[in-house]
């Protein structure tokens, strides 16, 4: 076991006057040392362990995952075509649900720069600040001041908007 060279450290030598009358205590002494300490890096690893962060997923646990075989240049193809409709079908359900935007009908009052307007909400009568959504802009719709439109609203902020659906002009 020892590499040579290579010297174990010394042992600690008891310190008593009659090492012949202690040496059966102090041998239980270390012993039950020794297991006090087994016992205390026991409960350390535990402790640790319990507070270990938890396996990595996605592309994080492939980049630490252990190196695999290369696969043939033909079956690697194989699995590039399919990535992205296995990708698509575990894809899982968007965290902000449609329950909690509500939406209201206005008018358009004022256009601003940077494609914001200021809208009308038809019951209460408040003017509110509002962008233009994403498949809105887009697709190039016009929206002008006096068109009726959808907006969507945050109940964290009511005094902001996304307006959604532009309305035909014919009333």
């Amino acid at each position: 076991g020892v590499t040579p060279g290579l010297q174990p450290p010394p042992q600690p030598q008891p310190q008593c006057a009659d090492s012949s009358a202690s040496s059966s205590s102090s041998s239980s002494g270390i012993e039950s040392k020794m297991g006090l300490r087994l016992l205390l890096v026991a409960a350390l690893l535990a402790a640790v362990g319990a507070f270990a962060p938890a396996p990595a997923t996605g592309s994080l646990a492939r980049a630490h995952a252990p190196m695999r075989a290369m696969a043939p240049l033909h079956m690697a193809k194989k699995q590039k075509k399919n990535a992205p409709q296995r990708a698509a079908r575990e894809k899982p359900e968007k965290s902000k649900s449609k329950g909690d935007i509500i939406e209201v009908e206005g008018r358009v009052m004022e256009s601003l720069p940077n494609a914001n307007f200021r809208v009308e909400i038809a019951p209460t009568g408040a003017t509110i600040l509002c962008t233009v959504s994403g498949r809105i802009r887009k697709n190039y719709v016009r929206i002008l001041v006096g068109d009726r439109v959808t907006v969507e609203m945050s109940p964290y902020d009511l005094t902001r908007g996304r307006i959604s659906f532009r309305h035909n002009s014919s009333n």
